[in-house]
This record gives structure tokens, C-alpha cells and sequence, in this order.
């Protein structure tokens, strides 16, 4: 696993909750960046992956970015970078790949969300600003 973050499906949004003062009924569940590519979806009730946010990554998730607004913000190895649309559980927008207009050559490590903007930071020791 590389990062992981909790996410409350009721709220729409990242937790506030600390994960000590969760009890069974919460909405909220652990989104962890697999080695795979795949988003885990994990149920802290039942410690197990309820379900996967997958096919768009094709190397291991280095970064998590929560967002307010329903999304998240995933960064790979492979040099992608994903907003997904949680209430779907869909990609919105893809960046990264030879198709699109801005282009990774290495893998992202990190990725960072706000306000619409979307900053992330690689191999390549360069920071973009998207």
C-alpha cells in the first residue's frame, strides 16, 4: 500500500473522524492506493475491500489527494494522474497519458488538490501545476 486516506460516503467528502472513534454503522471507509493500480475501498467494520476504483492505472499508486467535492485525486508509477468521481466511483479526467495534453515521462509520487488545481511532483524532480 501507498497512502491511504479516510472517506465518509455519506458526507461526500474526506473524514474528519478519527479512525478511533469510528463505530460500525459509519459511512466512512479507507481509500488505499494499491501496488496494482486499483483504488481499495476498505470497510473498517469488516477489515476487507468492499470494492475497487480500477483500469486506469497501470502501476502502483504512489498518491491520494482527497477533495471536497466528491473527487479524488490518484497519482502512479505509470505516469498517469486520475480524478475520480467517488459517487460514481468513475474516472472524470485523465492526465498524463500520451494521448492527453500534458504528459508525464516518469511516474508521479505525489499529487496535491485545490481550488481546482491540480499539482503534482515525479520522478523527473519537476513540479506541475495543472
Amino acid at each position: 500500500y501507498s497512502e491511504a486516506y479516510l472517506y465518509d460516503w455519506a458526507d461526500n467528502a474526506a473524514a474528519t473522524t478519527s479512525p478511533r472513534e469510528l463505530q460500525p454503522h459509519e459511512t466512512v471507509k479507507l481509500l488505499v492506493g494499491l501496488d496494482d493500480g486499483r483504488i481499495g475501498v476498505l470497510d473498517l467494520v469488516t477489515l476487507s475491500f468492499e470494492s475497487y476504483l480500477d483500469d486506469n492505472h497501470e502501476d502502483a499508486i504512489g498518491s491520494l489527494a482527497v477533495v471536497g467535492d466528491g473527487r479524488v485525486v490518484s497519482a502512479s508509477d505509470d505516469g498517469s494522474i486520475v480524478v475520480w468521481d467517488m459517487l460514481h466511483g468513475a474516472p472524470q479526467t485523465v492526465l498524463g497519458r500520451s494521448d492527453q495534453p500534458v504528459t508525464f515521462p516518469q511516474g508521479v509520487f505525489t499529487v496535491a488538490y485545490s481550488d481546482g488545481v491540480v499539482a503534482s511532483g515525479g520522478e523527473d524532480t519537476a513540479i506541475k501545476v495543472m
